[in-house]
């Protein structure tokens, strides 16, 4: 068993800004918000000005290594070397943390601070509020590494880089499935939605440029035809913690890319407040801005009491004319997402108001060829979705034995 010495006597933690050199204050430097560096080492820099960023921010040159402190970026591996900046040096979130190596090889440093153990055990010693706890500068300072020679380090550096290469490709491999599956699902949705499940019925134009022809019995109706009630934006109120009794409170960020409901942090609103915002069953919520503007929802009894917030818009589907799961399928076709990415070309920032929402033009059959095409395509649907969720459970057990692998070998476990 190697000695064990602590991190601080190979790196030096956080570099003083002194050494920056005397440029004028016009001089572009890289700069890295927190979303530029991914969890695979990845960074992607933007420019500013010194002056913009030479005070306040966190500072670090070529040949450093930076790590996110804070929760959840810490946990999830972000983290990169740094190389190939701008003028040589740049700035970034105060959520990083710099490692500047001093007798340690940079990429083994990086495969360290990366590693299962290190992130594991930095996790239990985070300090600060809910969702905005830290990883000290202590534990950083005096978590305990294997005393090796430089020649052990980079022997352990190129098994790594070996073996993840190989890994990554793979786990690329099974990503791509993934995206093939996810389009296959939802070309299958259009298809039913918009041209039925008879190949062989008279068809008409749809006067839509993105549908095409349509059955000659259907009708093409904006959404707010197919309702009796107002679009609803949510409640501006700040989410509280979870109180039992109260109703859940839903927001753009507890609905998932795949329009499920995470539980992950689940948030209450008191009953007064909640008043006239209550969901009802196959109601359906639109997010209206920002990254996520069209994503949807579908609200169903069995989540229990809920009301929404207000980044999210509220349509009640006259069930005589339109049903719920209907129209939830409509929103995940690739005719949907055309009509969304249309929105977007017209605006900068990404926003769909309850005015677009409501001119939203929809293929409508008959109620009763509604529920056969919802039946059809949650059969379908159904083992399309299960396959993806195969091959994301294989995903996330080889990306276990990747960063098993990772620990394993800087700590010495297994031999190189």
């Amino acid at each position: 068993m190697n000695k064990l010495e602590r991190l601080k006597f190979s790196v030096n933690i956080n570099p003083s800004k002194k050494e920056i050199p005397n440029l004028p204050d016009d001089t572009d430097v890289a700069f890295l918000p927190m979303e530029a560096v991914s969890t695979k080492g990845k960074v992607k820099p933007v420019t500013r000005s010194l002056c913009e960023v030479s005070q306040g921010y966190t500072y670090f040159r070529d040949g450093d290594v930076v790590m996110a402190k804070i929760t959840p970026c810490f946990e999830n591996g972000k983290g990169a070397v740094i190389q190939k900046l701008l003028n040589g040096f740049g700035f970034g979130s105060t959520e990083f943390v710099v490692f500047r190596p001093q007798n340690i090889d940079t990429k083994y440093l990086y495969y360290i601070i990366s590693s299962n153990h290190f992130r594991k055990t930095g996790k239990m010693e985070m300090r600060g509020s809910a969702g905005q706890q830290r990883v000290p500068e202590t534990f950083i300072s005096n978590y305990l590494i294997e005393k090796i020679s430089i020649s052990e380090q980079k022997k352990r550096v190129n098994f790594l880089d070996e073996k993840t290469v190989l890994i990554d490709v793979v786990i690329k491999k099974k990503q791509k499935q993934i995206e093939l599956l996810k389009e296959k699902r939802a070309a299958l949705i259009a298809q039913s939605v918009t041209k039925g499940l008879n190949p062989n019925v008279k068809m008409k134009d749809s006067g839509d440029e993105w549908i095409g022809e349509i059955p000659e019995e259907w009708k093409m109706l904006k959404l707010k035809q197919l309702t009796n009630h107002p679009f609803q934006y949510g409640l501006n109120e700040s989410a509280i913690e979870n109180i039992s009794g109260d109703p859940r409170y839903i927001r753009i960020t507890d609905i998932d890319a795949d329009g499920g409901l995470r539980n992950s942090s689940i948030k209450t609103m008191s009953k007064v407040k909640a008043k006239g915002y209550f969901l009802k069953d196959g109601d359906m919520l639109f997010a209206r801005s920002g990254a996520t503007a069209g994503k949807s929802f579908i609200y169903k009894e069995r989540y229990g009491a809920s009301c929404f917030a207000g980044y999210l818009i509220r349509f009640m589907p006259d069930r005589r004319k339109l049903l719920p799961d209907y129209i939830n399928f409509i929103t995940q076709s690739t005719y949907y997402e055309n009509w969304k990415d249309s929105i977007f070309i017209q605006s900068t920032i990404p926003n769909i108001s309850a005015d677009k929402y409501k001119g939203f033009l929809v293929p409508v059959p008959s109620v009763d060829e509604q529920e056969e095409i919802v039946t059809y395509l949650n059969q379908n649907t159904e083992i399309i979705d299960m396959t993806i969720s195969k091959i994301q459970k294989s995903i996330k057990l080889i990306q276990e034995y990747r960063s098993s692998l990772i620990s394993h070998a800087v700590t010495g476990k297994i031999v190189v």
